[in-house]
């Protein structure tokens, strides 16, 4: 815009509309501007695209194992944890997005949205969206009088020490109801199952959950094809039915409740070459 200005005033004012040529000097002055700006200009789109590509491009490392990734009610969940939870979710996204007309053996599977998500960024929400719940039952647990892990470290060091009660009992000859070792994932499940149905008893016993009569016989009513028999001779059943339905409830409403605060880390996760893989 300043070469143009320029130009415009070499207009000879005593021959209007006729424009002087610039002298040798002066052309040469024009160029050089026009070049700087050229520069400056392809400089700063070169910049640009290499920032945007940056910003898009797959990460081959592997996230550190115990980085923090988000944060349930302060506390920390590290890769590793949510890293259950993508393993988890994998096969499920799969199978969502072949339903949906994606090709899932396509190099850039994970990466290719279909409605503005791609399949890796969906992942890492549903494994984000487990593992906030899964800290929301240990708290609810916990506040219930009921000794449960809150954080991840206490969750392995719980692990560990059920399978290490487990190979002990075997050595021993004694009985071991269910697998013999645990794999961490199916230890969750087991921890959970466990600690909902001391939480569940605890509750109903200081009316955190509903376990009277009267609203099992509601409950019963309410839900006749559950069940088969009279009241009296299934009520045990509809009390647990119940009360876990109540507990379920009591967790999805925390959950919603629950302080989450994300790292950036999170946000990059779906860039990671390892995430395509399912060894991160």
């Amino acid at each position: 815009m300043r070469a143009r200005s320029a130009h415009s005033q070499l207009r000879d004012h005593t021959r209007p509309g006729v424009i002087r040529r610039p002298a040798g000097r002066s052309r040469l002055v024009v160029w050089i501007a026009a070049a700087v700006v050229a520069v400056l200009g392809a400089g700063g789109f070169l910049t640009y695209a290499l920032v945007t590509a940056t910003a898009g491009a797959p990460i081959a490392d592997r996230p550190a194992p115990d980085a923090t990734v988000l944060t349930v009610d302060r506390i920390p969940v590290p890769v590793r944890e949510l890293a259950l939870y993508l393993a988890r979710e994998r096969s499920a996204i799969v199978a969502e997005y072949q339903a949906r007309g994606a090709d899932i053996g396509s190099a850039s599977f994970w990466r290719t949205p279909i409605d503005g998500v791609a399949p890796a960024r969906k992942l890492v929400a549903k494994a984000k969206d487990d593992v906030v719940r899964l800290h929301v039952q240990l708290q609810v647990a916990a506040s219930a009088d009921v000794n449960a892990p809150q954080t991840y470290d206490q969750l392995v060091r719980a692990w560990q020490n059920e399978n290490a009660r487990r190979a002990n009992a075997l050595d021993k000859g004694q009985p071991v109801y269910g697998p013999q070792q645990f794999s961490e994932s199916d230890f969750i499940d087991y921890l959970l199952g466990n600690l909902g149905q001391q939480a569940q008893t605890e509750l109903a016993a200081h009316g955190g959950l509903d376990g009277t009569d009267a609203a099992a016989r509601a409950y019963y009513t309410a839900h006749p094809d559950r069940f088969s028999g009279a009241f009296e001779t299934v009520k045990q059943q509809v009390i647990l039915h119940m009360l876990d339905e109540q507990y379920q409830h009591l967790i999805t409403e925390r959950t919603a409740d629950a302080q989450v605060e994300s790292e950036p880390l999170l946000d990059d996760l779906p860039r990671y070459t390892c995430l395509a893989d399912g060894s991160c």
